[in-house]
């Protein structure tokens, strides 16, 4: 399951879990879901892209696009 988290939006797992369980009719315990974020995306072209996918090495001295630039 993807969810938006941040500033301007923001979902926590724990609320999308306690309104599926009443959905379902089912009582929610909150000790009873685990949660592993696996990825960090964000929105890049109105795509979701992992956060990896984009930038530089910082072992670099300067940002790939100053060079381009001098």
């Amino acid at each position: 399951m993807k969810l938006v988290t941040g500033s301007a939006e923001n979902l926590k797992p724990q609320l999308v879990m306690e309104a599926f369980c009443k959905y379902l009719g089912y009582d929610y315990d909150p000790m009873g879901f685990q949660y592993h974020r696996l990825e960090t995306y964000l929105k890049k072209d109105g795509e979701l892209q992992p956060l990896g996918s984009v930038g530089w090495e910082i072992t670099e001295e300067k940002h790939p696009d100053e060079e381009q630039k001098n």
